[in-house]
């Protein structure tokens, strides 16, 4: 995945088992369009989202992707 001019870094996001507002965990940064997250609950379906973060502020979350863990 090929990231956004000027963006500096994203915040990527995740809900484990079910989206509601409330279950969003945050806090993860990335200086690259990739990322790794390691240590989730094995079988579990994960959501995530990613918002870019750059000179001009925030982006909008990126759509939902889901994926159960293996």
């Amino acid at each position: 995945m090929e990231g956004p001019k000027n963006a500096s870094q994203y915040s990527i996001e995740y809900c484990i088992g079910e989206v509601t507002q409330d279950k969003w965990k945050n806090g993860l940064y990335s200086k690259s369009a990739s990322y790794v997250l390691g240590g989730l609950p094995a079988g579990e379906l994960v959501f995530f989202r990613v918002q870019c973060l750059g000179a001009a502020g925030k982006s909008s979350y990126s759509g939902v992707v889901s994926k159960r863990v293996p």
